[in-house]
């Protein structure tokens, strides 16, 4: 049986975590739907991880306190076998989207950037082996992958960000808080469907982790580095351009590692920055497959994760493939759908059914009390 692959500790654990958050907040980000009427990125994107990890803490608490072994067996205890296997199936799919989404972001910069003169298709192609792989050596390979590419893709970003800083200029935060307080609360609110599936799939391999305890101990630490660096990141992106460049340039990032080559000492670090970058995106593409296929696994009790990280694989590159065939408008409007609308699909059932397990255990140890004292 393949399913409890081995263990990771606290550094491979926190890696792992960080990089799939940072990655899946900061590369995915729409610039004109971000920054078309104001830039508060700084405020709602470090927001919507703490909302994140919030709904993420609370069914952290609710599956140590009534000892559940994972997210599809939380749906099962709250809401019975057969929603409990509907909801378990949505954030499986969940998780693919979150794979699909960085894989295609970075695919679609490298086209442009790099490599201009080869076809799409053939640039997404040699990302195929390395996201099978990975999710098929399973959670020990993931994990100590990303612990070592954790640290120097920080290194790099801390230093690339202060660079720039004798250009920043604070009157290009304004007009602050962008679109008014709403547009932000939405804007934090909406990003939960990115973040959330990399928190929760953490709970979907708590033996993998060492538990449910450490599960929440890791997903503190991963989601309060991840905040600082969304922050770190798009206010060096607000005090280098104002949001009308913003909402008008495709990678912001690559942009801003582009312009180091003329104002500093860090030359060719845009070449450097992007490997470590597509790195990144590809440790947290197999993650994300990994947590899909050993919820799927555990749900249909399947007896191996390896067949279906294969087929999961083939899934999400085939979706990429198709938008560079005459899909993208399809695919990219479902995109968007989702988008806009996923956060309700994924966390009203998760905390819904975080309360209904704890509201459970609350009255049966009450009951067992009552008993007790007759």
């Amino acid at each position: 049986m393949r399913l409890n692959e081995g263990r990771i500790g606290r550094q491979e654990s926190v890696s792992m975590l960080g990089l799939a958050l940072f990655v899946s907040a900061v590369f995915t980000v729409n610039s004109k739907d971000a920054y078309g009427s104001g830039n508060s990125t700084y405020v709602w994107l470090p927001a919507s991880v703490a909302l994140a990890f919030l709904i993420f803490w609370t069914a952290a608490y609710a599956m140590d306190k009534c000892s559940i072994q994972h997210t599809g067996e939380l749906f099962s205890h709250a809401f019975g076998k057969v929603l409990g296997s509907i909801f378990t199936y949505i954030l499986v799919a969940s998780l693919l989207f979150s794979a699909y989404l960085p894989l295609s972001c970075f695919a679609e910069m490298i086209h442009n950037f790099i490599f201009i003169d080869s076809s799409y298709i053939a640039v997404t192609m040699w990302m195929i082996p390395v996201v099978a792989l990975l999710s098929f050596w399973g959670l020990e390979c993931i994990g100590r992958v990303s612990k070592c590419f954790a640290a120097f893709l920080a290194i790099l970003l801390l230093a690339s960000f202060a660079a720039p800083a004798a250009s920043f200029e604070s009157y290009r935060l304004y007009p602050l808080m962008g679109d008014g307080i709403n547009s932000t609360i939405s804007h934090a609110v909406k990003t939960v469907f990115k973040l959330l599936p990399a928190l929760m799939a953490v709970l979907g391999m708590i033996n993998g982790v060492q538990g449910a305890v450490n599960a929440r101990k890791y997903g503190i630490i991963a989601a309060a580095i991840a905040l600082f660096m969304c922050a770190v990141t798009q206010l060096t992106l607000s005090l280098t351009y104002t949001y009308c460049d913003l909402a008008d340039m495709y990678a912001p990032m690559y942009r801003l590692n582009m312009s180091l080559l003329f104002e500093s000492y860090f030359f060719r670090v845009d070449k450097i920055s992007l490997f470590l970058w597509l790195i990144s995106g590809l440790i947290t593409a197999a993650f994300y497959i990994y947590a899909a296929a050993i919820l799927i696994c555990r749900q249909g009790k399947g007896r191996d994760t390896r067949p279906v990280t294969l087929s999961a694989t083939t899934i999400v590159f085939s979706i990429i493939l198709l938008e560079s065939s005459g899909w993208y408008t399809l695919i990219n409007g479902a995109a968007a759908w989702l988008e806009e609308y996923g956060y309700l699909i994924i966390a009203p059932p998760i905390l819904f059914a975080s309360g209904i397990v704890l509201l459970r255990e609350r009255t049966r140890a009450k009951e067992g009390s009552n008993e007790k004292a007759a």
